[in-house]
């Protein structure tokens, strides 16, 4: 895997971290310590801090946030996204709780990272772009108004 190769980020961030509640109203700043991460272990190189993340998803639950970022992912298309096998890429995961921990994603979270990236480009619908807000907090259920298959609507 090269330091360029267009990467996926599944940034998992604990209700014990101290960035918890600034991922979801700041995101960039948690995206930015994860940046420094993935330098740090040399899962990037980033010597003059040009990487330029595309925050595709952030989502909220009671005692985490997910946020998911690509870098170095030029032939992004949103239109396609929601297809299998346009916009999949390897997922290095990076964990922000008691201590920090980044890891390449497993065969499962990779394929789950991806399907779930997937599938909140089709439920949000034709024209939609990045970055998607989904809250769970307090009872929230999500809803999608204008899902781009069927496929995205309960039974």
């Amino acid at each position: 895997m090269s330091n360029s190769e267009p990467r996926r980020i599944l940034l998992s961030i604990s209700g014990k971290n101290e960035q918890f509640e600034v991922a979801w109203k700041e995101p960039n700043e948690v995206i930015g310590i994860a940046l420094d991460l993935l330098c740090e272990g040399n899962y990037v190189t980033d010597p003059q801090h040009t990487i330029k993340p595309r925050l595709l998803v952030k989502e909220r639950w009671a005692v985490r946030t997910y946020i998911v970022f690509d870098i170095f992912h030029d032939n992004y298309n949103s239109g396609n996204a929601h297809i299998l096998g346009h916009n999949d890429l390897s997922v290095i995961v990076v964990y922000l709780s008691n201590t920090n921990k980044v890891q390449l994603a497993s065969e499962g979270i990779q394929a789950k990272t991806n399907a779930e990236v997937r599938d909140i480009h089709d439920k949000t619908g034709i024209g939609s772009e990045p970055p998607f807000e989904i809250d769970h907090m307090n009872g929230n259920i999500p809803s999608y108004p204008h899902p781009r298959t069927t496929k995205s609507l309960p039974p």
